[in-house]
This record gives C-alpha cells, sequence and structure tokens, in this order.
C-alpha cells in the first residue's frame, strides 16, 4: 500500500484541473486496461466544467457501488474550517468564505502591482527590472487565488480512499456483484455522486453504495449509514478486525450529509465526533499528510471480506 500513497498521494497528489484529472485517470485505469477488465469513463457538464467518473466492474449487474472521489479541493483559506461528511451545509458555507477571501486577496496583490507599477516609465533601468519581476509574481498570486490555492498533500481528501476502492477493484476481477466508481466534484460538494446516479438511471434504488471518505488518518472509524443500510453496515463491521463505531441517520441528519440523495448507503470514513456530528481530520490543510498505514491496511481486508458475502 505504500507504493500506491508513493504515487496516488505524492505523485499525482493535486487532481484539480481537467490535465491532472485527465493523467491521473489514465494512470489508474491502465492496469485494468492491459488485464482486460470491463472500465468505462463518463462525463457530464454540471455548470462548473466537466466532471469525469471512472468505472471498473459492470455497475448494472451489480448490487454493491463502492465510491471515491478522485479531485481534490483547494488550500481551505477561512479559519475554522472541519470537514465532515454529516454537515455538507457547513462544507459548502466555508468553500463560499474560502472563494471571497480568494477575491479579496486577488484585488489586493493587483492593488499593489498598480500602485508599483504607477510611475514604472519613469523608472531606472534596474528599479524596471525589480519591478517587472515583482508584477510576474504578483500576477501569479493573483491569478492563483482566484483559482484557489494548490493544496500540495491530500491524503485524507481522497488519496486514501482511492487506493482502499483500486486495491479492491483489483481484486474483485470476475465478480458482477461489486462495481467501482471513481467520482469528480465530490472534494467541496456532491456534484459526482449525483452523475453517479444519473447514470445508473432506474437501476440506481436496487444497490447498496459504500463511499470511500477520509480515510487515511484520524482517530476513530465510523461507519454512517441510512436507515436503509443498516444491516450492510452492520456487515461491514462484523468483518473488521478493527473498532468500528456504527451511525444511523435520521432523515434530518441525512439530507445534510453526502448521503442525502442516496436511499441505501455508507460512509466508511475516520475522524471525531463532536456533538454527534463526526469530523475528519486535516482535510484541506497542508498537514494533510497522514496517514496510518496498519489502519488503512484493516479497513482494506474489511472491505474486502465485505463484499465478498
Amino acid at each position: 500500500m505504500r507504493d500506491l500513497f508513493a504515487i496516488i498521494g505524492l505523485s499525482s497528489g493535486i487532481r484539480k484541473t481537467a490535465k491532472q484529472k485527465s493523467k491521473f485517470l489514465y494512470t489508474i485505469s491502465e492496469p485494468f486496461q492491459r488485464s482486460g477488465r470491463e472500465i468505462k469513463t463518463t462525463q457530464e457538464d454540471l455548470g462548473i466544467g466537466t466532471s469525469v467518473l471512472l468505472w471498473i466492474g459492470n455497475e448494472q449487474s451489480a448490487t454493491r457501488i463502492v465510491c471515491a472521489n478522485y479531485d481534490t479541493g483547494s488550500l481551505m483559506l477561512a479559519p475554522g474550517f472541519q470537514y465532515s461528511v454529516m454537515n455538507q451545509s457547513n462544507n459548502e458555507s466555508y468553500e463560499k468564505k474560502n472563494s471571497v477571501i480568494g477575491i479579496v486577496l486577488a484585488v489586493l496583490f493587483f492593488a499593489v502591482i498598480v500602485l508599483i507599477s504607477f510611475r514604472f516609465m519613469t523608472y531606472p533601468l534596474i528599479l524596471k527590472i525589480v519591478v517587472g519581476i515583482a508584477d510576474a509574481l504578483l500576477l501569479w498570486f493573483t491569478y492563483g487565488f482566484t483559482r484557489g490555492v494548490v493544496n500540495p498533500v491530500n491524503f485524507n481528501n481522497n488519496s486514501g480512499g482511492v487506493i482502499l476502492a483500486l486495491k479492491c477493484a483489483a481484486d474483485f476481477r470476475n465478480n458482477n456483484k461489486n462495481a467501482f466508481v471513481f467520482t469528480d466534484n465530490d472534494a467541496v460538494g456532491d456534484l459526482g455522486i449525483q452523475q453517479m446516479l444519473l447514470t445508473l438511471g432506474d437501476k440506481k434504488e436496487d444497490k447498496t453504495y459504500l463511499v470511500l471518505k477520509a480515510v487515511a488518518s484520524g482517530k476513530d472509524v465510523f461507519v454512517i449509514c441510512t436507515e436503509e443500510a443498516e444491516k450492510e453496515a452492520d456487515l461491514l463491521i462484523k468483518g473488521a478486525s478493527v473498532p468500528m463505531q456504527k451511525v444511523v441517520l435520521n432523515a434530518v441528519q441525512k439530507q445534510n450529509s453526502v448521503l442525502a440523495r442516496i436511499r441505501k448507503g455508507m460512509v466508511l470514513t475516520c475522524g471525531t465526533m463532536e456533538d454527534g456530528i463526526v469530523y475528519a481530520e486535516n482535510v484541506r490543510t497542508k498537514k494533510d499528510e497522514s496517514v496510518d498505514m496498519d489502519r488503512m491496511n484493516a479497513l482494506y481486508q474489511a472491505i474486502k471480506t465485505y463484499l465478498s458475502k
């Protein structure tokens, strides 16, 4: 598993632009293509650019769908942010704050450019060179703030989830009961999940979904599920060698979670529970480089055992 973290978590740790995402999807799908595995991509323009999903296995015949988003979010500039799969309204609120902060910083940097360049033609040559270099750097920062500051490492959001899904997908090569989907535009909201359900069409209600999110680090392990998926959650927990806490969402809680659009679904996640809500650690911060390798291996074995039943 360490080699996968080196490739997915470090070499391909930033997956924000269309080019970065396309390169990443090729990297993770190429071994399956070589082995003749059934894979495909689906894409949809969701208003913020094209969202591309990678499917491994036959999603129409599968009764269980394992989901992991592969896109990565920008660095969170707004202080006090804590990511939770159970608190989408808070996640989205902080995303708006983050965008506003980015725009304000971009305006300030642009104002500095204007200020130092106001009398550019009157400067001596050496000062023109210095100001020109400063302007170029400031323009680069200004552009970065408008697009979102890149977060260099994203183990918990969501390289760990991708790795678990990939390892399990490799184990179930000739099994039509399980399919795996790597979603896009889910680092902040749930646009990838929406697209997944659209692709499945009328058959979406017949399946059980296991979402892997923020699994690389965190104090405790939680299986957060809808009422319809409680028995499936029990199966997952029963086959685990590490303690897992089950959290069953009521109707109100479900509507504010990543499972809002899913009837029979679970989220496997790690973190700390505060006031009934599970919060992940280090998501969208420069500290998102921690991984509990022993527990990751245990989670992999637990998912593998669950999918074999």
